[in-house]
């Protein structure tokens, strides 16, 4: 009988009752996405003979690194009979926000991005004195949408951009984009650290008798990352109550399952060396990897 240990967590039935999931980012800043990095291959992360005559080395790292900025995107949309009353009632809102963020956020950072302004109909009943009344389509006003790109520096802040928002009326917090200054000197030392790595592998193999007298050597690398907006996943409790219990059909209703987001990282099951690994916040992951292939000649 299968026993499962206490830390395991709800988001493990998750992972056996569903496929994963490739759907792009949804709104409130949450992502439904699944990534896998790597390959499958007991091979990965390994050196192995590819043939008789070509041995190959192979090294995955991965950096952990904080954001050093922010920026919250929010949306808003403003409905109004007429275009200036839409503009009007869509700056108010926008003005309230700034007035209360004050000093959380350098008002000369701040970008509205105009979205776009279109006209909106209602249908009305047009009666004729021949014919059946019909329905027309009529302008009723206008529909005005922009967004606010609002800069942080520290991940508590957008709790008070948040609630300085709402007081705007504006609640959709569309994304977050989480701002590297210098992805340069990450992947210079992910290099550096995937050459030193590649050179120990290969003097542990020649340790074990295999003799590099290779005729020429192929290097390939490659370096990518992962954003934690393409990280958030979802998760609903596993069991439910029937709640609810209607005496003429005899029948319980279930009560609703909550939904729960959270962040997962991706896994260090591949990885040769992993940069700061203790993740508790979101972070933005850089991995690289690093490839030698030696074409050995014959003895």
């Amino acid at each position: 009988m299968p026993t499962f240990a206490q830390v395991r967590g709800n988001s493990a039935y998750e992972r056996q009752t569903k496929m994963p999931l490739l759907d792009n980012y949804a709104h409130n800043g949450i992502a439904n996405q699944q990534i896998s990095y790597g390959s499958a291959s007991t091979a990965s992360a390994n050196g192995y003979f590819r043939n008789d005559s070509t041995f190959e080395i192979e090294a995955d790292l991965m950096y952990n690194r904080k954001a050093d900025s922010y920026v919250a995107v929010l949306s808003l949309t403003q409905n109004a009979s007429t275009l200036d009353s839409a503009y009007l009632l869509m700056n108010q809102r926008i003005d309230k926000c700034l007035q209360k963020l004050g000093d959380v956020i350098n008002k000369k950072d701040i970008y509205i991005d105009f979205i776009s302004l279109v006209p909106t109909f209602e249908y009305v009943t047009e009666k004729k004195v021949f014919s059946k009344s019909t329905s027309i389509e009529v302008p009723s006003g206008y529909e005005l949408s922009k967004t606010l790109h609002l800069p942080y520096n520290k991940p508590e802040q957008l709790e008070k951009i948040m609630a300085a928002a709402a007081s705007g009326e504006i609640y959709d917090l569309v994304k977050v984009d989480y701002i590297i200054n210098n992805m340069t000197s990450i992947y210079d030392s992910l290099r550096k650290d995937g050459i030193d790595l590649i050179l120990k592998k290969k003097a542990d193999y020649e340790r074990l008798g295999i003799k590099f007298n290779a005729k020429f050597a192929v290097v390939a690398d490659d370096i990518t990352s992962t954003y934690p907006i393409e990280r958030y996943k979802s998760a609903s409790a596993f069991s439910s109550s029937g709640t609810g219990y209607d005496k003429l059909k005899k029948t319980y209703t279930a009560s609703k399952k909550h939904t729960s987001y959270y962040y997962d990282r991706i896994n260090y099951n591949e990885m040769d060396e992993v940069v700061n690994p203790n993740v508790v916040e979101p972070v933005v992951q850089f991995m690289y990897n690093i490839k030698i292939r030696y074409t050995l000649g014959k003895l």
